[in-house]
């Protein structure tokens, strides 16, 4: 893992992804209305934590923190869904815990 493991990145599920375009779809907007919008899970966590949790899952050694910085990284990413809330009623639903043991123990990884 590059840097410290601190770098905060909003993970979101791709259970919440698909939600918010439906939600997206269903819009009844202006005609010809383009409203930016983030989508994320509004609960920032570390790569770190995402190691951790991973390593856990597939029953694997902890994760390596090489210090290594790299280049042009941006050390901390989250997203505000406020805007897609207020205007899709979107909320994400799956927890960072459960939606990263759903992707190790996914039958597509078998």
């Amino acid at each position: 893992m590059f840097e410290d493991g601190g770098q905060l990145r909003d993970f979101v599920h791709v259970h919440d992804v698909a939600q918010a375009n439906l939600h997206a779809l269903r819009y009844q907007g202006a005609p010809g209305e383009l409203i930016p919008l983030n989508i994320g899970s509004g609960d920032p966590h570390t790569v770190g934590d995402m190691a951790s949790v991973l390593a856990q899952a597939f029953g694997g050694p902890m994760h390596v923190v090489t210090g290594s910085y790299r280049a042009g990284d941006v050390r901390h990413v989250a997203a505000s869904s406020a805007r897609a809330r207020d205007f899709l009623g979107y909320q994400p639903r799956v927890a960072f815990s459960d939606g990263v043991n759903a992707f190790a123990r996914d039958p597509l990884r078998s």
